[in-house]
């Protein structure tokens, strides 16, 4: 598990503390503390970094980018690389408006903030060029000819890999937040810094002897790859959260407070990375949690 993963679950016992102080004495203040929120789900999105020309602006410095402009076409991404996908982790404290002029708390709307994070490869790309070159020629006295090929495949895998500390707020509405099933939907908004900046690139270059287009004989290829880090770029993001949300206890005191929830988030994700551009792009989050309700 990743260490700045480790430091979140850490301020875990310092969040609740902060809101049992919140809590305490909080007759006139206009917002009263009513939900602890864990999630944790993934995050899928679309890929723009899927340009050459954009991981050389990267990483310069590559050179195994430096030969792809001639024959090679988009393919598969060899090796331990997956794109377009993110875990992601999330800590929120909910509050509800008091009533103007009265001490009694509004069940709608809930303000949430909190922090999440985001961990996992961000974009990739594979390029693959094959160079097929005669080798022999075989004729037998019946006139059947058999052509041998030497065939030499280059694949290159390119991958990006960002993780992010947001900041998170969002606004809910539920349908009936006493009933032990509800449903809520709203608007958020979040932003936040990377870390953990790297790029990865991976050539691989196999050799083999085809008869008559077909797969004869393999050798041993090569590999080479590189890692380089990368500037630290910037997200900001706009989702709509809509969720459904199960209260597990019904009459027993210890199990009234907790919920079982799950949440999706359709939204806008704007990507700064320095030198580059700043993208946009759609994505979906899901996640699962529990909720404490205070």
């Amino acid at each position: 598990m990743n260490l700045l993963l480790h430091r979140i679950l850490l301020f875990l016992p310092v969040f609740s503390c902060m809101a049992g102080l919140y809590a305490q004495d909080t007759s006139n203040r206009r917002l009263k503390l009513s939900s602890f929120y864990v999630q944790n789900g993934f995050e899928l999105h679309g890929n723009v970094m899927n340009d050459v020309p954009n991981f050389r602006i990267l990483v310069p410095e590559s050179e195994i980018l430096k030969h792809t402009d001639s024959g090679y076409s988009k393919g598969i991404a060899y090796g331990d690389y997956s794109g377009n996908y993110r875990n992601v982790m999330s800590i929120q404290v909910g509050f509800h408006p008091r009533q103007r002029n009265t001490d009694k708390i509004n069940p709608n709307p809930e303000f949430r903030i909190g922090v999440s994070y985001f961990s996992g490869t961000g974009f990739s790309i594979g390029l693959y060029k094959e160079t097929r070159k005669p080798y022999d020629t075989v004729q037998y006295p019946s006139g059947r000819n058999i052509y041998y090929d030497s065939v030499q495949t280059d694949q290159i895998g390119i991958s990006f890999r960002s993780d992010y500390v947001c900041a998170d707020f969002s606004l809910i509405f539920r349908t009936n937040a006493k009933a032990r099933w509800n449903i809520y939907a709203g608007a958020g908004i979040s932003g936040g810094i990377s870390l953990n900046n790297e790029v990865r690139i991976h050539h691989t270059t196999r050799f083999s002897i085809e008869e008559n287009n077909s797969f004869w004989k393999g050798f041993p290829g090569e590999r080479e790859e590189e890692n380089f880090r990368a500037k630290t770029n910037y997200r900001t993001s706009v989702y709509i959260p809509l969720g459904v949300d199960f209260r597990i206890g019904k009459k027993r005191i210890f199990w009234k407070p907790i919920h079982l929830f799950f949440e999706a988030r359709p939204g806008i994700n704007f990507l700064m990375i320095p030198d580059v551009t700043t993208f946009r792009l759609w994505y979906i989050q899901n996640s699962l949690g529990f909720r404490i309700k205070l």
